[in-house]
């Protein structure tokens, strides 16, 4: 195929620089996005009822909206090794759909946003 390459059964474009879809049926709980990866797409994650906690390489510089819509068991997004200051978050990448007892633990580098500009407010 010489538009999309899977990676750990994970859909990405060709050259895996972009993450397009977590399979929803996934029975795993955690997952490490590879460090070719360069963009989260629109809707990567969407539906992925039993994703607990999500790993952001320092490679990301894009998470398009909605990327983590309905992911209702999200507790977790480490971004460690993941430079916020370089990286275009869309204002509505969880779009609303996280349910209002669920609380998602951001986990950050020292280097954080606040240092560079205002914190990330999600619509």
């Amino acid at each position: 195929n010489t538009h999309y390459a899977s990676v750990d059964g994970v859909l990405f474009n060709y050259t895996k620089d972009t993450l397009i879809q977590y399979p929803i049926g996934n029975t795993r709980t955690s997952y490490t996005i590879p460090n070719s990866a360069t963009t989260i797409g629109s809707l990567a994650f969407v539906g992925c009822s039993g994703l607990t906690s999500v790993t952001i390489p320092n490679s990301v510089t894009t998470i398009e909206e909605q990327a983590f819509y309905n992911c209702s068991s999200l507790k977790e997004l480490d971004l460690r090794s993941f430079d916020t200051a370089k990286v275009k978050m869309t204002d509505g990448m969880f779009q609303k759909r996280i349910r209002a007892h669920q609380v998602i633990k951001i986990i950050v580098a020292l280097r954080s946003r606040r240092q560079h500009g205002p914190p990330l407010q999600d619509s």
